[in-house]
């Protein structure tokens, strides 16, 4: 009895590691601990080959539990480059430079991140079609008034899913 539960857990456990994920793309910069500065862009390069057919971009971010603000503001700027001019060129997928604000939580007390050491938090921003050729840029920095730094931020990356 004990080996066929045993066994039936460890098949069960092995299926769930097989299914299909439906990120095609998913990568994290690290920030400098001083703080993360105006000048300081971060760039995220994807290949077709990492994210062919329609994607949604998420932008992610990961704070320290410490983190005091309950939102934070971002540029992102996107940019791809298509190797061919095809009929699937639609407003979504041509070039995007806006200001995006990032809720964290309702009050500094109650953060709505995941996580334990790190809090983690993942926004939809953008539809795009991915062809073969196509690579797409993804530039992100902090929407702060000069001279200004925003502490309390680990990483900062982007996630591509079907």
């Amino acid at each position: 009895m004990r080996r066929t539960l045993w066994s039936m857990g460890l098949l069960a456990g092995l299926m769930a590691a097989c299914q299909p994920r439906p990120e095609c793309y998913g990568r994290y910069q690290a920030l400098p601990h001083e703080g993360w500065a105006v000048g300081d862009t971060l760039r995220f390069c994807v290949t077709a080959a990492e994210a062919e057919g329609t994607c949604r971009l998420d932008l992610c971010l990961r704070t320290y539990p410490l983190f005091s603000k309950t939102g934070v503001m971002l540029m992102v700027r996107t940019r791809q480059h298509k190797v061919n001019d095809d009929p699937s060129n639609t407003a979504d997928s041509l070039p995007v430079t806006r200001r995006v604000a990032f809720p964290l939580s309702d009050s500094p007390n109650r953060p709505g991140g995941r996580g334990v050491a790190l809090l983690q938090y993942r926004r939809p921003f953008l539809q795009l079609a991915m062809t073969d050729g196509d690579t797409l840029f993804v530039d992100v920095w902090p929407d702060l008034a000069p001279g200004d730094t925003l502490e309390g931020l680990s990483d900062v990356g982007v996630m591509l899913s079907r």
